[in-house]
């Protein structure tokens, strides 16, 4: 049996900044994945490596979110949330439109809000994830 794992050669990740984005950036540039980092807040990723496209963006720009995910083998989701308002979570719609339209069909969501693809059933999910 092979230990060989494909991993992916462009993933967009959105949340880059926080916590579990900044970890997920880093090792997506230790294997050297190709990111795109769709973000709010270019000037944070001032020393990103070579292989990492910044993209300034709002979650609700679906135009520029196509843009940025199209060539993407997945898009990584570390927005996080707040339980009383879910003023993050409530754009991933925008999000999956835009996946949709660049031809994406893979998403991660690590500490977001749930977001349920056309024909899951709440509490089951069928999507692919994303090897590293």
């Amino acid at each position: 049996m092979s230990t060989n794992v494909a991993k992916p050669v462009k993933v967009a990740i959105i949340g880059a900044s926080g916590t579990y984005g900044k970890g997920i950036l880093a090792r997506a540039e230790q294997i050297g994945v190709e990111a795109v980092m769709v973000t709010r807040s270019p000037h944070k990723f001032k020393d990103a490596k070579p292989t990492t496209t910044v993209v300034e963006a709002q979650l609700d720009e679906e135009e520029k979110l196509t843009e940025a995910f199209t060539g993407c083998d997945g898009v990584i989701s570390a927005l996080g949330d707040d339980r009383k308002k879910r003023p993050k979570a409530h754009n991933l719609p925008h999000v999956w439109n835009a996946m949709k339209a660049a031809g994406v069909t893979k998403y991660i969501g690590m500490g977001s809000g749930a977001m349920m693809m056309p024909g899951e059933k709440r509490g089951v999910s069928n999507a692919p994830c994303i090897p590293c």
